[in-house]
This record gives C-alpha cells, sequence and structure tokens, in this order.
C-alpha cells in the first residue's frame, strides 16, 4: 500500500503486508489466504474448519504476489514500449503525409500562379494526375498509357523545374525549364526530345539574354544576345550562331 493509501484508512485500521514473511500462520505453518470478519483475524486453510458459519473473506481474490506483480509490470512495460514503437510509426506516416499535403498545395499554388501571370505567357492548365516518383521526383500533369502527355509540371529533387508541353514521357513543344545550378536561372521556349531546339529564350543570373535558335540544346542559327554587365553593359550581338553552349 502506498503512502497515499495509508493516509485514508484511519488508525482503527489494520494494514497487513502479505508479502512479508510473519504473515504465516504460527499455528499450521500456513499462509493467511483468508479473513475472519465475525472474528476479525487472519485465517489459513486449516483454521478455516474452526470458524464453521463464521463470515470468511476471501483474501486471495485481491492479492497478488510479488513475483506475479513483477510479471505483470514488465508485461505492461512491454505493452508501453509497444504502444511508443506503434506510435513513432503512426507519426512518421503523418509527416509523410504532411510533406505530401504541403507538395500538392505548393504545386497548386504554382499552377494558380502562373495561370494568373502568364495568362497570355503559357498555358490554361487542366491537370488530372500527380504522383511522386522512387527518385522524389514529383509530376502533376497528363498521362496516356501511364506517360507524360499534353501539359504538365515536373518538380526535380536539384530544385530544377520544367513545365510545359510533353509529348510519349519527353518534354516536347512548349515549356519553360527553371534552373537551380547553372549560368542560365530560366529558359522558356521549345522542346524535341528532350532537347532545347527550335526557338527560345536563355535568361541568365548575370541579367544577360539570348532570344534566337537552339539545336541539341546548343545556340545554332540566328539569334540574338543582350548584355548586362560590363564592358558591354546595354550592347547586343545580333547574327549567326554556330553550335554554342
Amino acid at each position: 500500500m502506498c503512502t497515499l493509501c495509508k493516509s485514508k484508512h484511519d488508525n482503527n485500521h489494520r494494514i497487513i503486508n502479505y508479502d512479508d514473511k510473519n504473515n504465516i500462520c504460527k499455528k499450521h505453518n500456513k499462509s493467511y489466504l483468508k479473513y475472519c470478519k465475525t472474528c476479525k483475524e487472519d485465517i489459513c486453510i486449516i483454521c478455516e474448519k474452526e470458524h464453521d458459519n463464521h463470515d470468511i473473506f476471501e483474501l486471495s481474490n485481491i492479492l497478488i504476489n510479488k513475483d506475479d506483480l513483477i510479471l505483470m509490470m514488465k508485461d505492461l512495460k512491454d505493452i508501453i514500449n509497444k504502444f511508443k514503437y506503434e506510435i513513432n510509426i503512426i507519426k512518421e506516416v503523418l509527416d509523410k503525409m504532411s510533406n505530401i499535403l504541403d507538395i500538392y498545395y505548393k504545386i497548386n499554388n504554382d499552377i494558380i500562379n502562373n495561370y494568373i501571370i502568364n495568362n497570355n505567357k503559357i498555358y490554361e492548365y487542366s491537370f488530372n494526375y500527380f504522383y511522386i516518383n522512387n527518385n522524389g521526383e514529383r509530376y502533376i500533369g497528363q498521362l496516356i498509357n501511364d506517360k507524360k502527355e499534353g501539359k504538365g509540371i515536373i518538380y526535380y529533387n536539384n530544385g530544377n523545374k520544367y513545365e510545359g508541353d510533353f509529348k510519349n514521357d519527353k518534354f516536347e513543344g512548349k515549356g519553360i525549364y527553371y534552373y537551380n545550378n547553372e549560368p542560365w536561372k530560366e529558359y522558356e521556349g521549345e522542346w524535341k526530345n528532350d532537347q532545347r531546339e527550335g526557338k527560345g529564350v536563355y535568361y541568365y543570373n548575370s541579367g544577360d539574354k539570348y532570344d534566337g535558335d537552339l539545336k541539341n540544346n546548343l545556340k545554332d542559327g540566328k539569334g540574338k544576345f543582350y548584355y548586362n554587365n560590363e564592358p558591354w553593359k546595354d550592347d547586343k550581338y545580333e547574327g549567326e550562331w554556330k553550335k554554342v553552349k
């Protein structure tokens, strides 16, 4: 019995520790397993014969020996640890779901912003599919036969992003690619078979800009280059280009 429980029992109560070796019937050398309410004393199973027709209370209904209590505490500890493990799993799942929702809302915000800001510049979006592949790349857009076909956006793990036309799972048509670790921060223009090809514009981190023909990801054909830095600031070159990166 704990200290708090003892405080609730007045001095007229007799508190017995049934784990104590002294709680043995001295007459029969048996453990006290019963209590005679009539005689107000503990009795063993042999004593019971001497208390015929008395009001006997079965102590075994409420007593738990020390070894059983230790086992119960161990089982309880195992159950608690199991619940902790399962709670951690649930927390991980909820965290992943939260991340997916963050991605979903970010993508939808990007779609809304692009439609409003670039209404006459790119496309009006109408997407019907969203997935995350094994590399963690996120795609939202149109699919045909499990391949990207039509309009869509890809978010890459390195921070790059492409939004525009797809054909047979590749960049094809018009689109914008946002770069994270290149001299240019953005390319907007035509694509063919995953390559920058046709008419397009490079926007450089330095503020420079190229507007012209491309082939196989290279400046090739007629084009204009606008300078934003000294010593050619505000100058431009206009003419032929031949396989220039």
